[in-house]
């Protein structure tokens, strides 16, 4: 069962004693979701909310913006690529530069003025894209309640997680194991939750 917990402390308001790195890791969390949490060459493409880019900053050896697909021959040189609600076109050139055994981290976050078809599409994209270029291990996460807030990350493929996060939340009717399989085999909630994260792996060549 995977669901990881965060300790929110809150903001830099006189009331909190949060440095500016404890908030950059929090912020990162999700790095422990990687095959190595250790943030090593970062490459990132498209834009980045300020919270995540400033993460990064403080925690990666090294970050590049990746402004330009590269050529078939141009060294792959990502232990990591990050994004953050990317178009297709964006998925495309951040896989192209992930080292062998990197990984992808990509957010994707629902708009209010989009519909809940846009997720939809935005969310098979990335899986299309992933798959077509093999990577795997594969997973989706749900952010609660936000990207930038996260107390909460429940792997949404794992109905053992999904049930324990769903009945503490007293929504003991959807934890039940016919609709937890529905709810995971579906792939349903990835499409409709407002922050969620794909990760995925690139294997070894």
């Amino acid at each position: 069962m995977t669901m990881l917990e965060s300790t929110q402390t809150g903001h830099h308001d006189g009331t909190s004693v949060e440095t500016r790195f404890q908030a950059a890791a929090r912020r990162a969390d999700w790095r422990f979701l990687l095959p190595d949490p250790n943030l090593k060459d970062v490459e990132y493409v498209g834009h980045l909310p300020d919270d995540l880019l400033a993460a990064l900053r403080l925690l990666s050896r090294s970050l590049e913006i990746v402004d330009a697909p590269r050529t078939a021959d141009a060294p792959r040189l990502a232990n990591v690529v990050v994004l953050h609600s990317p178009t297709r076109a964006q998925v495309r050139t951040a896989l192209e530069v992930v080292k062998a055994n990197g990984a992808v981290y990509c957010e994707l976050k629902r708009s209010r003025r989009r519909p809940l078809s846009f997720l939809k599409l935005q969310t098979d994209a990335v899986y299309a894209e992933l798959t077509q270029a093999g990577f795997t291990s594969i997973q989706t996460h749900w952010h609660y309640p936000s990207f930038s807030n996260c107390t909460r990350l429940v792997q949404l493929a794992d109905p053992a997680a999904l049930g324990y996060w769903l009945a503490s939340r007293n929504q003991t009717w959807l934890a039940q194991p016919m609709w937890l399989r529905w709810l995971t085999g579906a792939r349903l909630l990835e499409r409709v939750l407002p922050c969620v994260s794909i990760v995925a792996q690139r294997g070894a060549r």
